[in-house]
């Protein structure tokens, strides 16, 4: 039976290449089936970082902290003041690695955004360079108050800008992550969250990376 197929191929040229390419493409199919399923036992297609609702959203040149109705936090009957939440910025990646943070707003500040009349107020908080001079990092902190009440209610944002004399401000595959707490109250944090950009896309997810058992704002 087999002389016969092979005879058969052999007088029918056209023929013998449409059953061998056809062939050829049912095993390539089969192939990739059983390596996806392979590469999916291993997550090699799972999401690189979580992606979850977050206050945080991507802009030009930083992250910015949009406060919302389902953050909002309320002690004592009033909403958190500027000038009495500390937040902490953190970066951990190739390129940049360290943490700074302190006083969102001090006073004078606190007394611009307390107005009655939507403001803004930037604030420089310090830079870091790589290798040489000409290589550095300034950050900043944005707030802008929409309500000019000089609190943190729903539609006012703070931003954590970056400005860099040579790179990319957000690296891929840095993760950051930033976090804030009122002062008066250490037990109503407003939270921790981290962040990283991969291939262009934005993640952000609620994380544990700080030790707030040994109240970090306080460092």
């Amino acid at each position: 039976m087999l002389e016969g197929v092979v005879s058969y191929l052999g007088s029918k040229p056209k023929r013998a290449m449409q059953i061998i390419l056809c062939l050829s493409v049912v095993l390539i199919l089969l192939l990739i089936v059983i390596l996806s399923d392979e590469l999916n036992v291993w997550n090699l297609f799972a999401p690189p970082y979580p992606d979850e609702e977050t206050p945080l959203t991507l802009t030009a040149d930083g992250v910015t902290w949009t406060m919302d109705n389902s953050h909002v936090l309320i002690v004592n009957g009033s909403y958190f003041e500027y000038n009495h939440l500390r937040f902490i910025w953190g970066e951990d990646g190739p390129i940049r690695k360290g943490y700074w943070g302190g006083y969102v707003a001090n006073d004078s500040e606190q007394q611009q955004l307390d107005m009655n009349s939507s403001a803004t107020v930037e604030a420089g908080i310090g830079g870091t360079s790589l290798d040489d001079a000409a290589n550095w990092t300034w950050y900043d902190l944005v707030i802008k108050d929409v309500h000019g009440d000089g609190a943190f209610t729903p539609e006012d944002s703070i931003t954590f800008r970056m400005r860099s004399t040579s790179i990319v401000p957000l690296v891929e595959d840095t993760v950051y992550t930033f976090a804030m707490i009122y002062l008066e109250d250490a037990t109503a944090p407003l939270g921790e969250y981290s962040c990283a950009v991969h291939d262009g896309k934005f993640y952000s997810w609620q994380s544990d990376t700080l030790n707030w058992n040994r109240a970090w704002w306080d460092h």
